[in-house]
């Protein structure tokens, strides 16, 4: 980071770089990943009408940790994947479609069984008719 004074102020600028740990939200493997942010922000000691977004320091003494806390919260992904193309878990047996097949059937919902039913109903229909 890079520490330049002005009159009433000081401008740090560089480059902000972290490793962060979460669960991917298809699958549940713990996902590690490398992020890096640029910094351009603004210090001032006595904070005007057009310092509304620049963050302020007493006695000579910069805090840096609210900005860092800030813009790496701010790059995080909500809903972190292990990979873009995670399958996930299989929702009746439960184990991991990234490492195995497995041949369960999707549950059907009950609120589209009339929907189902009518379906049948064409197949059932359609088939008698090709004798």
């Amino acid at each position: 980071m890079t520490l330049q004074s002005f009159s009433g102020g000081v401008h740090v600028r560089g480059q902000l770089s972290t490793t962060w740990h979460g669960v991917c939200r298809r699958c549940g493997v713990v996902v590690r990943e490398e992020t890096s942010v640029p910094v351009k922000e603004r210090y001032v000691e006595h904070p005007g009408p057009e310092d509304e977004e620049a963050y302020t320091f007493e006695h000579d003494i910069l805090d840096l940790a609210p900005l860092v806390h800030e813009l790496i919260l701010l790059d995080l992904p909500l809903a972190p994947l292990c990979r873009p193309d995670c399958r996930g878990l299989c929702p009746v047996c439960g184990g991991d479609r990234n490492e195995t097949d497995c041949d369960c059937a999707a549950p059907l919902d009950p609120r589209w069984a009339t929907l189902d039913g009518l379906f049948a109903d064409d197949l059932k229909s359609s088939l008698e008719g090709e004798d």
